[in-house]
């Protein structure tokens, strides 16, 4: 008689545990000087309804550079697309944001806005 054939066990079934999270990626991102002359920045669209600005930090004594949120603003509906515009004569930039309904907003993150309320307020026009 043949000799019997051998099954091979399968592997360990292993479960995994999951936390969802809201969404991380950045959809859009422009550069500009928004709080004030020589502080480069960059606005990003986070998620589909919030923008936020990073500014460009020293860190340590090797030259590295490093993104430190300055603030953060939740638009109320989803933002299509920024960008950013200096008018003549001015020392800083506006950051042009585009939502959803078709509506132009105009803000100008200000030095103020950026140091007293971590950039949570910006003018909108």
């Amino acid at each position: 008689s043949a000799p019997a054939a051998s099954v091979p066990s399968a592997p360990p079934l292993h479960l995994l545990g999951l936390t969802l999270q809201a969404p991380t990626a950045i959809s859009s991102i422009v550069g500009g000087e928004f709080t004030g002359p020589g502080t480069y920045e960059v606005a990003a669209v986070l998620a589909p309804t919030a923008v936020g600005l990073y500014g460009l930090s020293s860190v340590g004594s090797d030259g590295d550079f490093r993104l430190g949120l300055r603030g953060r603003i939740e638009t109320g509906g989803t933002v299509r697309s920024i960008g950013s515009f200096r008018l003549t004569g001015m020392k800083r930039d506006y950051l042009v944001v585009t939502g959803d309904g078709g509506a132009v907003s105009v803000w100008d993150w200000g030095e103020k806005d950026a140091k007293e309320r971590g950039g949570a307020a910006a003018d909108a026009g």
